[in-house]
């Protein structure tokens, strides 16, 4: 008689992200007309969204709005302000993102994806208070050629938002050791 026993379950092996598809990407749309580039890199943060897992939606229209997409990380939804232009983000854009979410939930969290950063004065300029953290292409970058989580880095930068109050840190102040920058 052959006694089968207890049988492990299987686990579900997870696929790393291809960070080299998403590098490659990137230096594509670095070379695409401004309109056509700025609905590449909203497509392109979806994919890296689903990537880790962080279930996106794409952009959507509302009445008066249009807002880039969202995303959930740790069960709360993130909407996201996707910008590549060839200057950096003012306070301006950051303000006109702000009020966006003001109009919905109270708990709304967004996230601002700003290609070329920020200018030195908008986060003085913008003000305290917000439910939004901001990323930059130059993080991106890092994340990708460095193997950093994608939910790794946005947790450090909530964290860091939390506990200072400051809606932006870069890449190597979080991680000073990276190589590459």
């Amino acid at each position: 008689t052959s006694s089968v026993g207890i049988v492990p379950p299987k686990l579900e092996t997870t696929n790393s992200p291809n960070y080299l598809y998403f590098i490659s990407e990137l230096e594509s749309m670095k070379i695409m007309p401004p309109q056509q580039r700025g609905y590449r890199f909203e497509n392109w943060l979806n994919e890296l969204f689903s990537a880790f897992r962080l279930i996106p939606n794409p952009g959507f229209r509302i009445i008066g709005e249009q807002i880039d997409g969202s995303f959930l990380l740790h069960n709360e939804t993130y909407l996201v302000e996707a910008k590549w232009h060839n200057k950096k983000t003012a306070a301006p854009d950051l303000h006109v993102f702000q009020s966006k979410l003001d109009q919905k939930a109270a708990w709304t969290r967004g996230v601002f994806i700003s290609w070329q950063g920020f200018s030195s004065e908008a986060f003085e300029a913008w003000g305290r208070n917000k439910s939004i953290i901001c990323i930059t292409g130059y993080d991106l970058y890092h994340m990708l050629t460095n193997n950093i989580s994608l939910i790794e880095l946005l947790e450090k930068k909530i964290r860091h938002a939390a506990e200072r109050g400051e809606y932006f840190i870069s890449i190597d102040k979080l991680y000073p050791s990276l190589k590459n920058l």
